[in-house]
């Protein structure tokens, strides 16, 4: 099932099923995936009409739609901190979202990006050895 949602009023509609178009495939339709050949019959997932609308942006996908409704609304989107031995691009896509500027986060390893948003992990004991050693006798 399809649901796809007109951006100008809100209002969403429901497919289900496959429509075959009555023209044959032209080389849109190859480069989309719906057919192989030119001059195939073309089998879409929504009526010829609403494909037409869904192509030209008159129509949206509904989890496009809620999508562009956050970023229009200004809402942040989270991306979750990456674990410990993640990718490069992993770990700069986070350090931007936590607001680092692209090139400085392009130019910091995989490491220094982790060091610079993970915190250090703090030792009761070690901080009591270090008060021991700065005693004087």
């Amino acid at each position: 099932m399809i649901t796809l949602v007109n951006p100008t009023t809100g209002v969403r509609f429901q497919y289900e099923g496959t429509w075959q178009r009555s023209s044959p495939a032209t080389d849109t339709d190859i480069k989309r995936g719906r057919a192989r050949f030119r001059g195939d019959k073309v089998f879409l997932n929504l009526p010829p009409g609403v494909q037409a609308q869904l192509d030209k942006g008159v129509l949206q996908v509904d989890t496009e739609y809620e999508a562009r409704e956050e970023l229009a609304t200004g809402e942040e989107v989270s991306v979750p901190m990456p674990r410990g031995n993640a990718s490069h691009a992993e770990w700069m896509s986070y350090a931007m979202s936590a607001g680092m500027p692209r090139e400085e986060a392009s130019g910091l390893s995989r490491d220094q990006i982790k060091q610079r948003f993970t915190t250090p992990e703090f030792d009761p004991d070690a901080a009591g050895d270090l008060d021991l050693l700065n005693e004087k006798p």
